[in-house]
């Protein structure tokens, strides 16, 4: 995404210097000075002691949901080899928000949600400050105090990609972004855990980053095994979200573990696609089955290239046994990755999607547009709007109708409920919607989808432009070196 996660395409970042080099990216003039009193209303770190108050949580639940939060902190989670070099590990938080049938009946799925590379804390002064001082850099015409401009231009950015966040400096509730997802699937008869990875964020990024991912999915998926059966600390630390009041768990024996989907959105879907790993498969908690996997617009690890994928570079992220949906925009300017070849042959199914039109913000609903919030924005605008409601494609080069958000969100939540639907309840008439003989959304979408068979390789995958440094993407993250 152009604000937050546009630089997920960068494969391979070199490991982080003592001073962070300034940001290529700065938000455009309009979307930087978003009122950082109307995001605090939306927003805030969610603590231990209560539930967040992202606007979300109180409209996202349809009749018959459920929403709870929980959090074990900001710095409940530390992975020893996550660190900057000389600091102590990066610290983590164990934050989720759930959506669930209010009537539980037998054992259901389990689904887990993880969101992209994103900036942590919505610090508009911060913001204000860097951006001042960079307009000074700009301005400078001696070339030392242009270079000391930029230095502290780059210091003043700091806050808004550190975790935990200052006091009183609103988190951005990244994972809070798919609650329509987890409200539309919870009435479907799953249950939805979306996760926060804030402190990854801030931390040291490629692989590294990657890792620690996949050790806090993992590390969520052992907290509730420990749920599933009555102990462990999330029992004493679900909030109801409307409310911020404690209750009691209400899912002991009505969680089937041995059904559990993923879906990771951009770098999200690498941390995902590390955690599914058959390299990594003894990391997942015992009792613990993941049965399908979706990399949402997720880059591919590294320079691969998709028609000769190394197999040692892409040992940490390829899966030969879980079925896995691969969902690629083609006005997305974000990322996207070829994932089908990285894991091909597989022997479990590879169904591929390029949904026209789509970009790469509006799967988040924080980070699109119309949240208000800090960062937000429409990353399709990086090729061009050729006329209002359209945008230039990526991979097929030509004037695409844009979906709106609503119908981005729409696509997105029909196809993986069909995904998850067909992989962890066994409904085979899915199948049709997955290769791609009926198509729902006919009447506003146009979504090329089909099946890579078991142990077969897919056709070589369309360009992307040529103006990225490595047909993944262009730039890296607010706050991030290169």
């Amino acid at each position: 995404m152009t604000a937050n996660e546009r630089r997920d395409g960068v494969s391979q970042e070199p490991a982080r210097q003592p001073r962070r080099q300034r940001p290529r990216w700065r938000p455009r003039a309009g979307l930087a000075l978003v009122a950082i009193a109307a995001c605090a209303a939306v927003v805030t770190t969610t603590m231990v002691a209560g539930a967040s108050t992202d606007r979300s949580a109180r409209t996202s639940a349809g009749a018959g949901v459920g929403v709870l939060t929980y959090s074990l902190g900001d710095k409940a989670f530390g992975i020893r080899d996550f660190r900057e070099e000389g600091k102590p590990p990066a610290p983590i938080e164990l934050t989720g928000v759930v959506h669930y049938p209010l009537k539980l009946t037998g054992k259901l799925p389990l689904v887990v949600l993880q969101h992209g590379l994103a900036v942590t804390c919505l610090d508009k002064s911060a913001l204000e400050k860097s951006n001042r001082l960079q307009a000074e850099a700009d301005a400078a015409t001696d070339p030392a105090e242009k270079e000391r401009l930029e230095e502290k231009s780059s210091a003043a950015y700091d806050p808004i990609v550190q975790w935990p966040c200052a006091p009183g400096v609103p988190a951005l509730d990244s994972h809070r972004g798919y609650d329509y997802l987890g409200s539309a699937l919870a009435a479907k008869g799953f249950v939805v855990l979306s996760v926060s990875v804030n402190g990854v964020n801030a931390g040291p990024m490629g692989e590294a980053a990657d890792m620690a991912r996949a050790a806090v999915g993992n590390e969520h998926l052992r907290l509730w095994r420990d749920l599933v059966a009555g102990t462990g600390p999330l029992k004493s630390v679900l909030r109801d979200a409307r409310t911020g009041k404690a209750v009691a768990s209400p899912f002991r024996g009505h969680i089937d573990l041995q059904r559990v989907g993923l879906m990771g959105h951009s770098r999200g879907g690498r941390g995902m696609m590390w955690q599914v790993a058959d390299k990594h498969a003894g990391e997942v908690p015992r009792g613990v089955r993941i049965q399908a996997a979706m990399t949402l617009a997720s880059p591919e690890p590294g320079a691969v290239d998709p028609y000769r994928p190394d197999p040692v570079l892409v040992a940490d992220y390829r899966t030969t046994r879980i079925p896995l949906l691969v969902w690629n925009g083609n006005c997305d300017y974000g990322a996207g990755g070829e994932w089908d070849w990285l894991v091909a042959p597989s022997r479990a199914p590879v169904h591929r999607m390029l949904v026209h039109g789509a970009n790469h913000n509006f799967s988040n609903t924080n980070w699109s547009p119309n949240s208000g919030l800090l960062f937000a924005e429409d990353d399709a605008d990086d090729g061009g709007h050729p006329k209002p409601g359209h945008c230039v494609g990526r991979r097929v080069e030509q004037v695409e109708k844009q979906l709106t958000e609503t119908e981005q969100r729409r696509v997105l939540t029909g196809y993986l409920d069909a995904f998850l639907s067909r992989y962890l309840k066994g409904d085979t008439g899915q199948t049709a919607v997955l290769d791609g003989r009926r198509h729902p959304f006919r009447r506003f979408a146009t979504v090329d989808v089909s099946t890579l068979a078991p142990g077969k390789l897919p056709p070589p995958p369309p360009p992307l432009d040529e103006e990225s440094e490595d047909g993944q993407g262009e730039e890296v993250p607010p706050g991030k070196e290169e």
